[in-house]
């Protein structure tokens, strides 16, 4: 059920009482990088100072505008997953700028489009998408604010723009002089799959508790620091330009845990996920449909696991052969003294998803394992399993 009243806490001011309750404990992990609550805090300050300084924000209240209408400058994220991305939401939010997401997989025409129907002023982008962001900026003369995050692509800086690092690197570490907002944006662009891409809006202070989970029953920044005990280590697999990668990504933060980020967030590699969850020891992991259930689900069939009910009690489902025959050598327990990952029961349809945590009793790597099996569900036809883009 909705929340009985409008929020009137902001996110940006949440996550940071949650992170002055544990500046020291890990918040943000990707690849070699191990940020802590309050290195998150710090770098996600610098960046909405450097927002601020070159005349990004919040022009017109809330209050003063109709609903369908914003007051505020918009920055574009057109990033693959990692740290910059979540920094960029969360850093916008304290400049009183609303960020948006870009579909990285858009031609130059749907990216000007997207671009020019969002009113963008600023945008942050990786270095391999460079070439198609510089063929439709000409015609894009609001985006006048570039920062560009390096990566194994190499190509150049683009004209005008500064390095995302360089940005941060140059601003102040200072909380914002801003007064934070519950109003303030959140927008999310829908795919396009029911016509042109659209915008929807969202006060952040409602998308707190309706899309990123966060509590319906605080009213106070101590509640919300209060229920921030769900111990949640998650690995959120898919693409934080859609929404499911990005909503639950905040939902492990309002709930003070730690989000981690695959090593390889250009492809979905199942070697690459199952060995952080066992590395990590993560009791958490998302994914999306088939794309990402069945070349996972391949990996786990040449694995030792032992698989725990999470959630839901898949143990005590009438259909529990069944999925258990999904988890290759795994199976299924009912009860469990340690969490471990979460496992989408896919290729089959069961009208509903389920929550499956795993924990590999030895290394993946170890093991050799190799991607050139097809997994056989049920009936269905083997199918080779490769490295899949994600979608």
């Amino acid at each position: 059920m909705p929340s009985a009243a409008p929020i009137t806490i902001g996110l940006a001011e949440v996550h940071e009482a949650i992170a002055a309750s544990r500046p020291d404990d890990p918040c943000l992990v990707f690849r070699d990088r191990r940020f802590t609550w309050g290195e998150v805090t710090e770098r996600t300050r610098r960046l909405a100072n450097a927002l601020i300084d070159r005349g990004l924000g919040c022009h017109t209240e809330r209050s003063d505008l109709d609903d369908h209408v914003s007051g505020q400058d918009h920055i574009g994220v057109y990033l693959h997953n990692g740290n910059e991305y979540l920094e960029v939401m969360l850093g916008a939010l304290k400049a009183r700028v609303a960020s948006f997401n870009i579909n990285y997989r858009y031609v130059a025409e749907e990216l000007r489009y997207l671009l020019a129907d969002s009113g963008a002023r600023s945008i942050v982008v990786h270095s391999r998408f460079a070439p198609v962001l510089a063929e439709v900026l000409p015609d894009l003369p609001l985006l006048t604010v570039i920062l560009q995050v390096a990566d194994e692509s190499g190509h150049d800086l683009l004209p005008g723009a500064v390095w995302y690092e360089d940005a941060l690197a140059a601003a102040s570490p200072d909380r914002p002089d801003v007064e934070w907002s519950a109003d303030d944006l959140y927008m999310l662009y829908t795919g396009g799959t029911t016509g042109m891409p659209k915008g929807v809006m969202w006060r952040n202070g409602d998308a707190m508790v309706e899309c990123f989970g966060g509590s319906r029953t605080a009213t106070t920044i101590d509640d919300f620091v209060a229920e921030a005990n769900t111990g949640l280590q998650a690995l959120l697999a898919p693409p934080f330009m859609h929404g499911a990668g990005h909503w639950m990504s905040f939902r492990t933060w309002l709930g003070g845990g730690t989000i981690f980020v695959q090593s390889v967030p250009e492809q979905l590699d199942p070697v690459d996920i199952w060995s952080l969850v066992e590395h990590e020891r993560l009791n958490f992991l998302l994914i999306v449909g088939d794309a990402f259930a069945r070349p996972l689900l391949d990996v786990l069939e040449h694995a030792f696991v032992t698989c725990r009910p999470l959630r839901r009690k898949i143990a005590q489902d009438p259909r529990h052969d069944e999925l258990s025959s999904l988890l290759g050598n795994g199976h299924l327990v009912e009860r469990a003294s340690s969490p471990a990952s979460l496992v989408h029961g896919g290729g089959r349809n069961f009208g509903r998803d389920y929550t499956v945590e795993c924990r590999l009793e030895r290394s993946l790597l170890d093991r050799g394992l190799h991607l050139g099996r097809g997994l056989h569900l049920g009936r269905r036809r083997r199918r080779p399993v490769r490295r899949a883009r994600i979608a």
